[in-house]
């Protein structure tokens, strides 16, 4: 709820203009890395993959584009996974699959310790994870019931 009262003593008993209102997010979209009208880059520190299968929520403007690069963890690209390689992914969702011309990242990846090399134009990059065996990413799942 919202109103237009600082809060103090009987503020409630003065009359206000107030009222209720709803925020909407789609997941993981608290934040974002946008990149603009010239292109931009992200690189990310050596870590070890945990699944077979990159995935990024973002969204595109209609002339738009991401590109993700798989490198060794020293740096240097790995062969067929490379930004040329990569398929550029455009418009909006939560669960973009990066894919490589002629090349399934799949068992070449999972388990190895790489860096992430992620170009974008015009667009908003909000998370980049790895699906695991049951597609979900981590923070989707919940461990107890729901009431």
């Amino acid at each position: 709820m919202g109103t237009n009262m600082f809060h103090q003593t009987h503020w409630e008993l003065e009359p206000q203009r107030a009222g209720l209102g709803l925020a909407v997010l789609k997941p993981d979209r608290f934040v974002a890395l946008r990149a603009g009208s010239e292109p931009a880059e992200l690189l990310t520190y050596g870590f070890k993959l945990p699944g077979n299968t990159v995935l990024l929520n973002a969204t595109t403007e209609s002339n738009g584009w991401l590109r993700l690069e798989v490198l060794e963890a020293s740096g240097k690209p790995i062969a067929g996974l490379s930004e040329a390689d990569c398929i550029p992914i455009t418009g909006d969702s939560t669960a973009h699959a990066v894919h490589w011309k002629g090349a399934d990242a799949g068992a070449t990846i999972a388990g190895r310790a790489v860096r992430l090399r992620l170009r974008a134009q015009n667009a908003e990059v909000f998370s980049i994870y790895c699906s695991e065996s049951n597609g979900l990413p981590p923070y989707y799942r919940f461990s107890a019931a729901r009431p």
